[in-house]
């Protein structure tokens, strides 16, 4: 009988052992560790965030003027005033400022309806998607727009990418429902086993090629949850601005391979491309997709020789980009 009881002891004393040991090896469960580190693109220096998104993006300092990097009156007639917000692009980096989309699409509203537009560009560059969103805000809280278009662009997401490092597979217990949950989240040595088991079992599934679960994320680079929900619910807090959004591409996409290189500027600029417009029908937003729009010979002639000699992707369209951009928006301006 004692045998038993000391056999029981040693087994709880050893789990015991093992608990203290993983805990001691770092403070994160063994199945969320592995470094996580602002992404960086290789090909450009990153936006790098130097703190949380706001909730919902919504600029609460109101009582400074708003950013407004130029403004330009178009027309004649009665007036009506119009928002662009973006990054770089809408900001026209590269061309003057009467070759923009904004100027082209605020000229063809002035003369659909006989008014005097004034055109007031807010870009801001390198803003990310919470800074466009923050500056359409702050607009607002001092003016009235007739019209106010978004321009999200296909790397507004980076501010909060990350890379993954270290470990394999990366994997948050609290995301899933049940009793391995709930042990994997309270007891540091059942989490180290569930996550040699869950790794395995990961490789199975990439080698079928069927999607992983919410709860795993594999190494490279990411884009959280947060940042995506984040960026729904800063589309649903503009909702009464009745804004138009144009989903915009860089210049150079049509450069692009068919199938780019793992976590290479095609790849990732092209997948935040399919997560924002995601994002967009989800929250039943106006929005113009561009990411069809031929603008391979309408690329800045220095980035094109960026792309030649250093294989940088063109992200600034030309005034030719620009016109044709602003052709395949101008009737969701004027329509609405």
């Amino acid at each position: 009988m004692i045998r038993p009881i000391r056999w029981v002891l040693g087994g709880a004393l050893a789990v015991a052992a093992v608990e203290m040991g993983v805990r001691a090896s770092g403070e994160a469960l063994p199945s969320l560790r592995g470094g996580v580190s602002p992404f960086v693109p290789s090909e450009r220096p990153g936006v790098i965030a130097l703190a949380d998104d706001v909730p919902g993006c919504i600029e609460e300092d109101s009582n400074g003027p708003p950013p407004t990097a130029w403004g330009m009156r178009v027309g004649t007639g009665p007036g009506a005033t119009l928002l662009f917000a973006g990054d770089s692009v809408t900001l026209g980096q590269g061309v003057s400022p009467s070759d923009t989309y904004a100027v082209q699409l605020g000229t063809a509203y002035a003369e659909a309806y006989g008014v005097t537009a004034e055109i007031v560009n807010a870009g801001v560059n390198a803003a990310g998607y919470c800074g466009v969103f923050r500056a359409v805000h702050h607009h607002h809280a001092h003016e009235r727009f007739d019209r106010t278009v978004i321009a999200l662009f296909a790397d507004d997401l980076e501010q909060r990418a990350v890379v993954l490092e270290g470990e394999h597979v990366r994997a948050n217990p609290a995301q899933i429902e049940g009793w391995v949950a709930r042990l994997a989240t309270a007891s540091h040595a059942f989490n180290w086993v569930w996550h040699i088991a869950l790794s395995a079992a990961v490789k199975d599934v990439v080698a079928s090629g069927d999607p992983l679960p919410p709860h795993v994320r594999l190494p490279g680079r990411t884009v959280p949850e947060t940042t995506l929900h984040n960026l729904e619910r800063a589309i649903r807090a503009a909702a009464r601005f009745e804004p138009i959004y144009l989903l915009v591409p860089p210049a150079g996409l049509r450069l692009c391979p068919e199938r780019p290189a793992p976590n290479s500027e095609c790849e990732w600029m092209v997948a935040d491309m399919h997560r924002m417009a995601a994002a967009l029908d989800s929250t039943n937003a106006a929005w113009v997709d561009l990411r069809n729009v031929p603008t391979e010979g309408h690329v800045l002639d220095v980035e094109r020789g960026w792309w030649r000699r250093d294989g940088r992707l063109p992200v600034h369209p030309n005034a030719g980009g620009h016109r044709a951009f602003a052709d395949a928006a101008v009737q969701s301006i004027i329509g609405r």
